[in-house]
């Protein structure tokens, strides 16, 4: 396909189906984003879904270092892989992060950080991770309530 070609099709399907950056139902009743790219009947490839991973990442690594610069610059990799994950798979912890969270990071106390964490088990993995700077198997969970540093 000539350059030519490309762009005479890509500006007439901008023009026709138009740009949404958010999901919609098409006329069809399918899930729609971008510039007519069906959802339901053909997804996204494997290097799309990593493409738009690591600009997530991008974006959440600007977002912590804009929001607790002096923080997370001195974080360990592990420990800023963790503040990452925390951004990215649960976005409502971004104000956490910002306040209790990182006030217990500054304190360096990992009790404190835990006893927070048991509000999910993914946190706790996360937590896990921040005290001891490696990642311990999935299956980790709490006992009885109670977490390992009790």
């Amino acid at each position: 396909m000539t350059e030519a070609l490309m762009n005479r099709i890509k500006a007439q399907l901008v023009r026709h189906e138009g740009l949404r950056l958010k999901p919609y139902r098409c006329t069809a009743g399918k899930l729609t984003i971008g510039i007519g790219r069906n959802l339901d009947d053909r997804g996204i490839s494997q290097k799309e879904a990593y493409a738009m991973l690591e600009r997530d990442i991008q974006d959440c690594e600007k977002w912590l270092i804009d929001e607790i610069p002096e923080v997370y610059n001195k974080l360990d990799e592990v420990r800023q892989s963790v503040l990452l994950n925390m951004c990215i798979s649960i976005p409502q912890s971004r104000k956490w992060i910002v306040s209790d969270f990182v006030r217990a990071l500054l304190c360096g106390n990992p009790a404190t950080l835990v006893s927070m964490a048991c509000l999910a088990s993914r946190m706790l993995w996360l937590s896990s991770v921040l005290e001891t700077g490696s990642e311990p198997p999935m299956a980790f969970w709490p006992l009885n309530g109670r977490s390992r540093w009790e």
